[in-house]
């Protein structure tokens, strides 16, 4: 007996004309990513949430298939309730299907049981009373009945244990942020965001405030790999102000850093230098010199301040930051977020921007000996400006090895804007050796890494 193909959502339809997947419609539309993979497989939303989908694409309810989702969603009659075994059961295979939905947008299952573990690990610390009202509670109202269970079923110590979930789950959650693609880096950071909002009335003002950088700062850094400057400029600009809400002064500064990062990665290197110099204010200010965190984000800072002038061309500015820096980086551990290793790639960068690339070899070389491989995004800041320095003392076989290393990291990065470096590297290639076969060998075998970036 034949099986009746099953008919393509009007919602899903749209959005692939659209070309979008279901996390860039959410994050455009301004709904959750389950909310559109409920959508989709015909089961009912809430009406603010078809508001938003119809006032995005133009569309009403029903040519949309909304009202039809509602209309032909299977409903039990008031009061019955599936056995237990069953609604579990269909609970695992609706999550199946939304996990499903996520590979087929080009996730590894390895990625995504990392981001699982992440956001179950806060979910499984949320006292018993909270989760079922978040289970089962309306979505517009979610804030305010969590408030309610709170007041009357969550001790103090339930409230801390939660606190401290989650500044665990956030902290593991930027860890992974050095290994995974950036939409990968965005949908974690969503999701403890959205949880950190329904949990919001749980937990105290000032871990509260510390949390809510912290994650508006991990969207920041997502968005800056996608290209997307100006929504990172705004998600940095909101880690401050949480920041500046909860008195967290680490926070403060690392907001600023990363608005520095964006300017940088704009060509605003001016407007880069003074996010530095607020934030270096800040920690001298502090008295945190004990704090290992303050101590790694001042070395870092100096040592951005360096490659910021150095884009300037400001030699001595950059020499003088960059000893400065080094002073303090030599004291510490490996990190992902900065260390040893990172401050070579900033030196070698710097001198690459002094026209200086037989120096910037020997930094970047030592930097790329040093740093994990599984931090792929730092990896591939090291390895694009080390094979433009090697092009740059015209040694285009060294400089292709390292090219030709790249190019298997940037399908696993999938990030725009080091795409975009990429591009730029092969226009050096086309100036520096115009008519070397091997050079127009290499720009054919990597086209499709061309395309991917435009």
């Amino acid at each position: 007996m034949k099986k009746t193909a099953a008919r393509t959502h009007p919602l899903r339809i749209l959005r692939n004309q659209h070309n979008l997947t279901i996390e860039q419609l959410a994050n455009e539309a301004r709904v959750g990513a389950a909310t559109i993979w409920r959508a989709e497989h015909q089961y009912p939303i809430n009406a603010e949430s078809r508001r938003r989908l119809c006032s995005y694409f133009g569309k009403t309810s029903r040519e949309l298939g909304l009202i039809e989702a509602e209309e032909s969603s299977p409903k039990l009659p008031a009061g019955e309730q599936q056995p237990s075994e069953q609604t579990t059961d269909t609970q695992f295979i609706q999550t199946a299907y939304a996990l499903a939905s996520l590979l087929d947008e080009g996730w590894k299952p390895h990625a995504l049981l990392d981001v699982l573990q992440i956001i179950l690990q806060s979910v499984q610390a949320l006292p018993e009373e909270v989760r079922r009202a978040l289970l089962h509670g309306d979505s517009a109202q979610l804030a305010q009945k969590v408030a309610l269970v709170g007041r009357t079923h969550v001790s103090m110590k339930e409230r801390i244990q939660l606190c401290q979930t989650l500044s665990e789950s956030v902290s593991v959650a930027w860890q992974l942020s050095h290994q995974v693609r950036p939409d990968h880096t965005f949908m974690v950071a969503q999701a403890l965001l959205t949880l950190l909002q329904q949990t919001h009335e749980l937990l105290p003002e000032q871990q509260r405030g510390s949390l809510y950088a912290a994650l508006y700062n991990l969207q920041g850094a997502a968005y800056l790999y996608q290209g997307r400057y100006c929504q990172a400029h705004q998600s940095h600009m909101k880690a401050h102000v949480a920041a500046l809400e909860g008195s967290d002064i680490w926070n403060m500064a690392q907001s600023l850093n990363w608005l520095a990062v964006v300017a940088n990665a704009s060509g605003n290197h001016a407007d880069a230098l003074q996010y530095i110099q607020a934030a270096l204010h800040l920690l001298i200010r502090s008295n945190g010199e004990e704090d290992e965190r303050y101590v790694r984000l001042k070395a870092h800072l100096l040592a951005d301040w360096a490659y910021n002038a150095a884009r300037l061309h400001r030699r001595e500015e950059t020499r003088e930051k960059l000893a400065a820096s080094a002073a303090i980086t030599e004291r510490l551990k490996p990190n992902e977020e900065y260390d040893q290793a990172r401050w070579y790639q900033i030196a070698g960068s710097c001198s690459l921007s002094l026209d200086n690339p037989a120096e910037a070899i020997r930094y970047l070389e030592r930097s790329l000996t040093q740093v994990s491989p599984v931090w792929i995004m730092r990896c591939l800041l090291t390895m694009m400006p080390l094979a433009e320095a090697y092009a740059r003392t015209h040694e285009l076989e060294a400089s292709l090895r390292i090219a030709e290393r790249s190019v298997t990291l940037l399908d696993n990065a999938a990030s725009t804007m080091l795409y975009q470096r990429f591009k730029e590297y092969q226009q050096i290639l086309v100036t520096l050796f115009p008519s070397e076969p091997i050079v127009q060998h290499f720009l054919e075998q990597t086209q499709g890494t061309l395309l991917l970036s435009s």
